[in-house]
């Protein structure tokens, strides 16, 4: 009852404050479609698409055949999973969430694998990161295909966080075969990337809107601090204001907010993980830890991207790369030291029923 009375008084409040602040509003929602018109349509409605249809055409299952043994092997998942990772990787915000949900609702997936699968399925894609942050904001694309890299190293290093602690899951479910040619699911995946850019385009539209409202103009901040606190609510709003920064630090933030994603991608990814009954705690927890991993990453390579600040960032890339190694190599090597000693145990408890 109290939560309800808290999202009541939420509402009411967010209603003065768009009524008091109209103009500021109007503004903030022309800055969102054009975001829609300029950058998230033409990056993702044919990606969106090539999803619907590679879903419904049976084209993962043919994927999760050929992939089978490697994603069992490096996340302990089948190999059907790896339909919802290629698709987010190549299609950016929000499909791997998207693709997951469809593929779940067909019992292409476990539930629990479905929700380990969601902690590193969602991520930004190379038309976005190369063409809207690399070209556009620091006019060099080929940053952009480095944050990309970023971006994929961090997604399967993440995938390996949170795979499941079975090695090979029995009982798996297999998604229906599919009869009809690619052609005549044409249509409805059409249609479904178009319903999918509505949701998307709408929840941009509704935060660019309420951010304008919330965050007062004149409100004076450092502009990475400006920068950081517009990304974490809506990724490409931050993102664009990265380009009045150094470069360094416009890559660095850049790897962490395309990483975390943003609240207005959540709520998307959110929407349609819950539509498909599916939790979304370990979502968010994924994509807080592949924001940290992002931004290690990110920072470990500045020295690379940008040498002349190398003598300045040598010394602590090789700290961060040590650390990083650390997070990612330690809890696996706990795994299979647990196996290890369960495996002795399992030896030792036969050998005295033996006797």
């Amino acid at each position: 009852m109290k939560r309800r009375r808290m999202g009541l008084w939420s509402i009411f409040i967010l209603i003065g404050v768009l009524i008091l602040r109209s103009r500021t509003v109007q503004a903030g929602v022309r800055s969102g479609l054009a975001i829609c018109g300029r950058v998230l349509i033409p990056a993702l409605f044919p990606f969106s698409v090539l999803s619907g249809l590679l879903l419904r055409s049976g084209g993962a299952a043919a994927l999760g055949a050929k992939a089978d043994g490697w994603m069992r092997r490096r996340f302990h998942l089948p190999g059907q999973a790896a339909a919802p990772l290629l698709m987010g990787l190549m299609g950016g915000y929000p499909l791997g969430a998207q693709s997951l949900a469809a593929l779940y609702k067909a019992d292409g997936l476990t539930k629990s694998d479905a929700v380990a699968l969601s902690a590193f399925c969602n991520q930004p894609g190379p038309a976005f990161l190369v063409g809207a942050v690399g070209a556009s904001v620091f006019g060099a694309p080929r940053l952009g295909l480095w944050l990309w890299g970023v971006t994929v190293c961090s997604a399967l290093l993440n995938g390996i966080l949170f795979s499941p602690e079975r090695a090979f899951p029995a009982n798996r479910k297999q998604p229906p075969a599919q009869e009809q040619a690619c052609f005549r699911q044409l249509p409805a995946a059409i249609l479904d990337g178009a319903m999918a850019m509505l949701r998307v385009c709408g929840t941009v539209v509704l935060f660019s809107g309420l951010q304008a409202a919330v965050f007062p103009s004149g409100l004076s901040l450092p502009d990475w601090a400006a920068s950081l606190l517009t990304g974490v609510m809506e990724l490409t709003s931050g993102v664009v204001r990265l380009g009045a920064l150094p470069r360094p630090t416009g890559f660095l933030l850049a790897a962490v907010l395309t990483g975390w994603g943003g609240l207005c991608v959540h709520m998307q990814a959110a929407d349609a993980l819950l539509d498909a009954g599916l939790p979304i705690g370990t979502y968010f927890a994924g994509k807080a830890a592949q924001a940290i991993l992002s931004g290690l990453i990110a920072f470990s390579i500045l020295p690379i991207l940008f040498p002349e600040e190398a003598a300045a960032l040598r010394t602590c890339a090789i700290c961060v790369s040590v650390l990083t190694a650390s997070c990612i190599f330690l809890p696996e090597a706990k795994k299979g030291i647990g196996k290890h000693q369960a495996l002795c145990y399992n030896k030792k408890k036969s050998r005295i029923e033996e006797h």
